[in-house]
């Protein structure tokens, strides 16, 4: 079964201990990315289904049962297979492509404004980081954004130059 990338940051985060699906959940949108509640659980169950982690229900009084989760000596192996892999280079398929067919000038002006505000304010996420992971995931986040921004000026120019601008 090919992984996607969240449950292979689940189990990365299970390696080093247990923890409660409401504790990864937390850590996932703290330190990684945004996943909803669902998406983490649902994931969590598949992983439990195919033996890559196990389940304890931790009985709570006043509260619903804890689930806690634990890798598995599978899992270990998984996480194993797929740090021996080969690096995925995601294909482009978003709307700035499509805006780019239809020799839309003015979208691109649009673009460059909100990656400008958005690399703003990841900015000042980053000054307040102490976690050296958290800090690399911004700068990441910022690179790429910033590339964005460089590449979306470089079209909305090139469309200026041809009369395409709105």
């Amino acid at each position: 079964m090919k992984l996607s990338n969240l449950p292979i940051l689940l189990m990365s985060q299970l390696k080093e201990q247990r923890m409660s699906g409401y504790d990864l959940c937390k850590l996932v949108k703290e330190k990684y990315w945004p996943a909803s509640h669902q998406q983490v659980y649902r994931e969590l169950g598949k992983l439990d289904s195919s033996g890559y982690v196990t389940c304890e229900v931790v009985p709570q009084s006043g509260k619903p049962d804890k689930k806690v989760y634990q890798l598995t000596p599978s899992g270990e192996s998984e996480l194993q297979a797929v740090a021996d892999s080969a690096p995925n280079i995601p294909q482009v398929r978003d709307e700035a492509i499509v805006h780019l067919a239809l020799e839309n000038g003015s979208y691109f002006s649009r673009m460059i404004s909100s990656l400008t505000r958005a690399v703003t304010e990841l900015e000042m996420k980053k000054d307040k980081c102490e976690d050296p992971i958290q800090i690399f995931v911004i700068e990441r986040q910022i690179a790429r954004l910033t590339a964005d921004a460089q590449w979306a000026q470089r079209v909305g120019h090139s469309f200026l130059s041809q009369g395409n601008a709105a």
